[in-house]
């Protein structure tokens, strides 16, 4: 699993910070880091030159204080881990001005439908007008899969009833896509092994069918290293534009994966985090690697909260309620759903510095949305003050809901501590910096020291408790 790879990592390096980082305690911390990613099946070869370079470029004794050591230590790890999950090259990335055509090719079993309908889910938020071709006519239930999956999201879906050909129906559909407006033509294909000359040949005739901007191979996480082969074997017959690994959240094998076909020179453009339609990130090694260590990933995050597609008059509007101390209990129940649209909190959590899934109980969250739909209009514009003046209501909400009444005292006073937190953060100069000033758009482009700066701003305005989430984030810096 991901967590244990992370776990691995941080233990490591926690326990050497906790000791008397002498020589023998550094040798203890690279070889848990090294096994760890052994365990991840990471190629030996790859691991032992991580250690090398490790070894190579800490030099304690030139470092004079504790801190100091632990920083540099820390940095020389996640650069050397960023360096072996880093191909060099960005993947493809659509533009809205022009009219892309991607093809999506894999192993069968691999995930390659689901990703196809993520991918088209994830840039029809963007703005994009997204088509699918399923041009899988071997599959029974292909097409059905698709309308399933992308049901609700006003995303085109092309099928011949006239041609079970793949490069027939891949061409007529992107061209019948394009035709009504789309600019962000997906073509599925069939699943196919490596050993397959027939359906090779049939991947290389739609590619000369439809000439796509992009071809993303797609793989399954849990075959580890022998992805970098399984790409070879595509890259022999058809240019990749870039990856998506799938799946990463079931296999202990992602390390593996992801480092092997950073071995090909291909890009990996994001990987699947799970089942449901909005579990897929973009992916890019720094972020990815700070993840691992306990740094959080503040680019993943900003895009996530892009994602929700939030007007900037929503934003604006809200804002102004903030400042104006006017959130109300339905303002933060509107917040907490658009929350629950990105995805399990566990995963969102390990994006911020300092915090991971352990910290927050997922069953009291979603048990906290029960609760609001319990409240009457009318409470719900409130700012809780009618609970706490009258225990009846709060008794009827608790009934209302299956809750008790603690659990029910315990969601208003969380509302009530993020409203006075969300206030302080707006009155002050730096909020319009660290959310990117225009429209309340999170900057993902912020430099390191004015982050550094507004983070450490932040972290005095923070609750009790709420501020430590901040404590690890200088690190990364």
């Amino acid at each position: 699993m991901l967590s244990d790879l992370g776990a691995g990592i941080s233990n490591a390096l926690h326990g050497f910070f906790g000791s008397k980082e002498g020589e023998k305690e550094l040798n203890d911390a690279i070889k848990k880091i090294t096994t760890s990613l052994l365990g991840s099946n990471v190629n030996t070869r790859v691991v032992l030159n991580v250690r090398k370079r490790i070894l190579e470029r800490f030099k304690p004794h030139e470092i004079p204080t504790k801190s100091a050591k632990e920083k540099a230590l820390q940095r020389i790890v996640f650069e050397e881990l960023c360096a072996i999950m880093d191909s060099g090259k960005e993947p493809f990335k659509p533009k809205k001005k022009e009219v892309s055509t991607v093809l999506f090719v894999g192993l069968q079993g691999s995930g390659k439908t689901t990703t196809c309908c993520k991918y088209a889910k994830y840039y029809k938020q963007r703005g994009f007008k997204v088509g699918i071709v399923c041009a899988d006519t071997f599959r029974a239930g292909a097409y059905e899969q698709v309308k399933q999956n992308v049901q609700g999201m006003n995303i085109e879906v092309f099928i011949s009833d006239s041609s079970v050909d793949p490069a027939v129906v891949a061409k007529t559909g992107a061209s019948a896509l394009k035709e009504s407006g789309c600019n962000l033509v997906l073509v599925d294909t069939s699943g196919r092994h490596t050993q397959e000359g027939e359906l090779f040949k049939e991947m290389e005739e739609i590619v000369e069918a439809i000439n796509p901007t992009a071809t993303i191979f797609v793989v399954d996480a849990s075959i580890g290293q022998t992805a970098e082969t399984h790409a070879r074997s595509f890259m022999s017959r058809v240019k990749l534009g870039s990856v998506i690994i799938t799946k990463t959240d079931g296999t202990k094998n992602i390390g593996g994966a992801l480092c092997s076909v950073a071995e090909t020179k291909t890009p990996v453009a994001f990987i699947g985090t799970g089942e449901g339609m909005t579990q897929i990130e973009s992916f890019n090694p720094k972020g990815f690697v700070g993840r691992l260590m306990g740094l959080g990933d503040i680019s993943s995050f900003a895009e996530k909260i892009e994602g929700l597609n939030i007007s900037p008059e929503k934003q604006e509007e809200l804002i102004g309620k903030i400042k104006a101390g006017e959130f109300s209990i339905g303002d933060f129940y509107d917040q907490y759903k658009k929350i629950l649209e990105l995805g399990p909190i566990g995963q969102l959590l390990s994006l911020i510095p300092g915090m991971n899934s352990s910290m927050f109980n997922e069953k009291e969250f979603k048990k906290m949305g029960v609760i609001f739909t319990a409240m009457t209009k009318k409470e719900l514009k409130t700012n809780g003050e009618v609970f706490i003046r009258s225990l009846p209501r709060l008794i009827r909400v608790a009934k209302g809901c299956g809750a008790t009444p603690t659990q029910v005292r315990d969601a208003i006073n969380t509302y009530r501590m993020m409203a006075q937190m969300f206030q302080k953060i707006s009155s002050n100069p730096m909020f319009a910096g660290l959310l990117g000033g225009q429209n309340g758009a999170m900057d993902k482009n912020i430099t390191p020291d004015a982050a550094r700066s507004q983070i450490n701003q932040l972290k005095k305005m923070m609750p009790p408790g709420f501020s430590s989430m901040f404590d690890q984030f200088d690190k990364f810096f």
